[in-house]
Formats: structure tokens, C-alpha cells, sequence
């Protein structure tokens, strides 16, 4: 009986341990050594430029001795070497001639042992002659001599892409010497768009080229340019004689339109064409006949002196005969004393202008104009 019980222990015993060491087999292929990695490129910027982009990226791992870059599917690829020396090496990588497309790069580190890192990937542009083709120039509402310093001239600016740098200037000095000039299109305080730039000793008679800067991207490596356009200087603003000039429109007692016609401004003495907002609100509208056909570069307005319901939004229209009529648009007038000066893209003709006031800076029961005019440049 003994050796029957010692017989079925030693038997289970051996099935135990035959047992055992198939589970060993079975999981031994799971018990490997773990795979060393090499740290992945981390914060990745791509730097877009003109048939070509940069890459830039942190390092970390001190043991990363290159990076292996791939894009096209993996059909192209660049590596570059790397001495780790600080605890965070900022490494920038260029890649050149490339098609102006979209880009997928895929970025991995190697250290001197061939281990690498995880995969880290990144989308890029690349910008080229399409994109420069489709700029656009800064638009020039024109360029004038200064009427109140004729050493200088003004260079009137409408509004510049949201991408735009700035302009280049070429001109002529009275020395003769052609005059290269960078006029920011923003202002580096306010934020706003630049409206005019003075160009000094500008040589009278002669033309001033520009072209516009772009940069597409904030972080772009390269900087696109528009052709450069010819822009005529025209002179000193000389204004029409207003004195046969009739105006008729809204006679608000004895404040008619036609009180915009003479020359009588300031704090005493001043007279202006006023429009009562009650019964019927905007829009007031003035008809002025200068009497014969005027070329007209532009008009000028001013406010009255107290600026108490100054105008804002005005409308001008301009007639050969007084029945058919022309808008030039709509122009913003500011609150402020001083003459404004509308200035016209390119001169016209008319012997009938029309001005319609929309609005005030107020938003009283009235405004005012005190002067009215054109001139020619």
C-alpha cells in the first residue's frame, strides 16, 4: 500500500514539473530584453520659404548623433548629424528644391548603436511662383507734393494685405541720386496700417517706383516681392475760385449751402451750411454749380470750428449737366479743424458736384459744414 501512494506522488510530481516547463516554452517568447529608444524630436516648427522649407526642433537625448527626415511617402529622405554639447540642442534643418505643395515629414533619431526614436510627424507648405503671381500691391491712392512743405512729398496708401511687410521706394533727389527707402505697412505701435509715407528733397518732375513685400507665413524663411509700378508725383493742391459758384439744397433759415462757398471760417465770423436732423434724418444734400467745367484732382472740406455734430459719412457725386450723375464714392470726414482733403484716383471733369451727408460724429439733431471746394494738383 505505501509503494502504490509513493508510485502516484512521484508520477504527479513529473507531470507537475513536465507540465511547468511547457508554460516556460510558451511564454518564452514574450520574455525578451526591452528595446532601448533614443528620445523623439520634440516642439517641431516648420519654417516655410520659396522652393524650400526648414525643419527646426528640440533635442534632448544626449545619446542622438543624427536625424533621419522622410516626405513624399518615404520616397525622399535627408539625415542630418548632430552634436549633442547642451542639455537642449535647437537643431534647424533645410531642405531645398522642393515643388510648391503641401508637405508630411516624418522625423527620427538615431544614436551611434542604430536605435531610434519613436516617430514624430509634421505638415509643411511650400510657397513659389504661383503664390507670387497671385500678390497684389499695396494700392497708392497718390503721391502729392505737401502743400505746406513743398520739399516733401506725401505718398498716399490704401490698405495692405493682412501678409504684406511694407514697400520698397526708389526716387530721384534734386542731387539726381536714385533714392532707395523701406516704408513699413504697419505701425509698429498701434498695429494699424501705415497711410502715408514722406519722401524728402523728392526731384520735381520725376516719378517714384515701389513694390510690395510679403511674408506668407510668420515664420517664413523667405520674403516675396510684386514688380516694381511707376507712380506720378502730382503737385501742390491749387483750389478752384469758388466766387461765381452757386449751391442750392436744404435752407435751414439762414445757414443755406451756399454758405460753404464763402470763405468766411473759424472761431468768430464763421458761417456754415446746417442741417436740422427733424422732421426727416439722413441723408442732407447740397447741388454746387461752378458755373464752367473744372478738371478736379479732388475736394476739400472743413468741419465747423466747435465741431459740435461734425459730419462723418458723406457721399460726392460729380454732372456735366446737372441730370446725369457720377458717385466717386463714399468718404470718411474726421472730427478734427483742419482742411481734409479728398484726394481722386485720376482727375475729372464736371461742372455740377453733389455732396450727401449720411451721418455725423455726434448723433445730435444736427450738423454743419463751414467750407466746401475742389482743386486741382
Amino acid at each position: 500500500m505505501k509503494y502504490k501512494i509513493l508510485s502516484i506522488i512521484l508520477v504527479a510530481s513529473g507531470l507537475i514539473l513536465k507540465s511547468c516547463t511547457g508554460m516556460d516554452e510558451v511564454y518564452k517568447e514574450f520574455l525578451k530584453p526591452e528595446i532601448p529608444y533614443v528620445g523623439a524630436p520634440d516642439s517641431i516648427k516648420v519654417l516655410p520659404g520659396k522652393d524650400r522649407l526648414a525643419l527646426r526642433f528640440e533635442l534632448k537625448d544626449p545619446s542622438t548623433t543624427n536625424i533621419l527626415i522622410y516626405w513624399n511617402n518615404r520616397n525622399d529622405s535627408t539625415r542630418a548629424n548632430v552634436n549633442m554639447v547642451k542639455p537642449i540642442e535647437i537643431v534647424e534643418v533645410e531642405i531645398k528644391n522642393l515643388l510648391e505643395n503641401a508637405y508630411s515629414f516624418d522625423l527620427i533619431a538615431h544614436d551611434s548603436k542604430g536605435n531610434s526614436s519613436i516617430i514624430k510627424s509634421v505638415v509643411g507648405k511650400v510657397y513659389g511662383s504661383k503664390y507670387a503671381t497671385s500678390l497684389l500691391d499695396t494700392p497708392v491712392k497718390g503721391a502729392y507734393i505737401n502743400d505746406k512743405n513743398t520739399d516733401l512729398v506725401d505718398v498716399s496708401w490704401g490698405t495692405p494685405d493682412e501678409t504684406a511687410l511694407g514697400m520698397d521706394i526708389i526716387y530721384t533727389n534734386e542731387s539726381g541720386d536714385e533714392i532707395e527707402l523701406y516704408a513699413s505697412a504697419w505701425n509698429s505701435q498701434s498695429g494699424q496700417a501705415v497711410k502715408v509715407t514722406q519722401l524728402e528733397n523728392h526731384k520735381s518732375g520725376t516719378n517714384l517706383m515701389y513694390r510690395t513685400l510679403f511674408l506668407p507665413d510668420p515664420l517664413a524663411i523667405d520674403t516675396f516681392y510684386t514688380e516694381f509700378s511707376s507712380v506720378r508725383v502730382k503737385g501742390v493742391a491749387v483750389e478752384h475760385n469758388r466766387s461765381a459758384w452757386t449751391a442750392e439744397g436744404l435752407n435751414d433759415g439762414n445757414r443755406p449751402p451756399s454758405n460753404m462757398l464763402d470763405g468766411k471760417y473759424g472761431s468768430s465770423g464763421e458761417t456754415v451750411w446746417h442741417m436740422i436732423k427733424t422732421p426727416a434724418s439722413y441723408p442732407k444734400n447740397a447741388i454746387i454749380d461752378m458755373k464752367q467745367v473744372n478738371t478736379i484732382s479732388g475736394f476739400y472740406l472743413m468741419q465747423r470750428w466747435n465741431l459740435d455734430g461734425a459730419v462723418n459719412l458723406i457721399e460726392l457725386k460729380i454732372s456735366m449737366n446737372g441730370e446725369t450723375w457720377k458717385t466717386l464714392g463714399e468718404f470718411n470726414m474726421a472730427s478734427i479743424r483742419d482742411k481734409q482733403y479728398i484726394e481722386l484716383p485720376e482727375d475729372v471733369e464736371c461742372q455740377y458736384f453733389e455732396i450727401i451727408v449720411k451721418s455725423d460724429h455726434k448723433g445730435g439733431g444736427s450738423t454743419a459744414i463751414a467750407e466746401l471746394g475742389t482743386f486741382r494738383r
